[in-house]
């Protein structure tokens, strides 16, 4: 018995670091995709300042 609670023991542990993993994964991702929105912020600020300055 003790050593079936083991093998489960060490599954769980694995499942709980491929979890992090994906985490950690996604978390920098959406990193990415947020900087990348905070350019595409930058440029439409740009675009609406040079739209202000021609009317």
């Amino acid at each position: 018995m003790m050593d079936e609670e083991l093998v489960l023991f060490r599954k769980w542990m694995l499942n709980q670091d491929k979890a992090i993993k994906t985490i950690k994964e996604y978390s920098n991702s959406i990193e990415c995709f947020n900087d990348y929105l905070q350019k595409i912020n930058v440029v439409c600020f740009r675009l609406r300042k040079k739209m202000q300055l021609i009317s």
